[in-house]
């Protein structure tokens, strides 16, 4: 989702600790021309780099293992039950 400023922010976030899991939003374009949407998710750990500022990684220690699985299973939650589209659709 692109903010007025140009940054582009998830659809959704679910944070446990430094463990994050995020829901991007993202247009395509089929080959019959036609624009649709999916989604995809990310999964990164922050941490301060040795001059204080943030930095993010995708490796993650043993203690963040679960939540990382627990962030995992929100993120497929709603992509199944809340976002619209074909994979969230209300019945």
């Amino acid at each position: 989702m692109e903010q007025e400023t140009g940054t582009v922010r998830p659809e959704k976030s679910y944070r446990i600790g430094a463990v994050r899991a995020s829901v991007w939003k993202n247009t395509r374009q089929g080959k019959d021309g036609k624009t649709y949407e999916v989604r995809a998710v990310t999964i990164d750990r922050t941490y301060r780099d040795p001059e204080g500022g943030y930095r993010t990684t995708n490796r993650f220690s043993a203690n963040e293992i679960p939540k990382a699985v627990l962030l995992l299973q929100r993120a497929y939650e709603y992509l199944v039950l809340e976002a619209p589209g074909p994979s969230g659709e209300e019945s």
